[in-house]
């Protein structure tokens, strides 16, 4: 699963995946370590791939780790909510090599 989560309070979201549910994601210790509620979004099916996709996709608004900073939630909630993944290698390649960056940051 595939979820885009809010900083409330913020111009901040996180796009994530986990294999339980977004709220058990934030229980788990999103909340603990952000200072602002965090609110979900948006859900949507996904793997790990469809998420550093999105990454990809949106990566003129990241900030740091999985953490995006966006000003247009609609229009963002839309783009989010009917993405279509790819499926070529190349598309893949890119998403895992932007895994391996988000890893050194």
């Amino acid at each position: 699963m595939i979820y885009l989560i809010h900083a409330v309070g913020t111009d901040r979201y996180k796009i994530g995946y986990t294999q339980y549910t977004a709220v058990d994601r934030i229980k788990s210790g999103l909340q603990t370590g952000c200072p602002y509620p965090l609110a979900i979004i948006s859900i949507r099916d996904g793997d790990q791939t469809d998420e550093n996709e999105l990454h990809v996709y949106f990566h003129d608004f990241h900030k740091i780790g999985e953490w995006f900073a966006f000003n247009d939630i609609q229009a963002i909630k839309s783009t989010f909510d009917r993405f279509v993944f790819s499926q070529s290698d190349e598309s893949r390649a890119k998403a895992a090599r932007w895994k391996t960056a988000l890893k050194t940051m």
